[in-house]
């Protein structure tokens, strides 16, 4: 195990894939089955069951983290208990375990890392190659993309590329409080 290399006074407001709200996620497909690894806060699509897989009930629904069309939903992160030996840190969810997939109905917000520079109110894209997000205008195109139903509603730091940034369904209200 290295080193501790430096201490953060303060902490990160959150990490990929954490929620930004207080309202308890509804998950699109409770139970589904990671197909390879899935990290958290990247966009999943359904996949097909791996061949020789124990399905656990009649319908067992399996995701991936790359794929074609509109994702089904987002991956988020709630606490995994595994972590694969050959590494010191893991966020996301080993092949064949449960992922959360989020699909923002009830106003939930995540924190997802963005591939390109973001501004308040741009549109959020799936990409097909990896699951990660890009951000872009509404209609736009995105080259290996899909434009998803959330927008950009903040950001850790700045919005450049690799930030952290607040993603909620495009149809939620955002309220924002000048302070008591």
């Amino acid at each position: 195990m290295p080193n501790q290399e430096s201490v953060f006074v303060m902490p990160p407001l959150a990490v990929e894939g954490s929620l930004g709200s207080a309202v308890l996620p509804a998950e699109l497909i409770p139970g589904a089955r990671a197909v390879g690894n899935v990290m958290a806060g990247r966009w999943v699509w359904g996949a097909t069951a791996p061949t020789g897989a124990a399905l656990e009930r009649t319908v067992q629904q399996f995701v991936a983290s790359t794929g074609t069309g509109k994702p089904l939903g987002l991956s988020y992160r709630v606490k995994v208990g595994t972590l694969p030996c050959d590494q010191s840190a893991f966020n996301g969810y080993l092949s064949g375990h449960p992922v959360p997939v989020l699909t923002g109905e009830k106003g939930e917000s995540v924190w997802v890392k963005t591939t390109t520079a973001a501004t308040i109110g741009q549109k959020v894209f799936a990409k097909l190659a990896d699951g990660t997000t890009a951000t872009g205008a509404a209609g736009a195109t995105v080259a290996g993309a899909e434009e998803t139903a959330f927008k950009v509603v903040a950001f850790q730091n700045d919005g450049s590329v690799g930030d952290l940034i607040l993603i909620v369904k495009d149809s939620t209200p955002v309220v924002v409080s000048e302070g008591a």
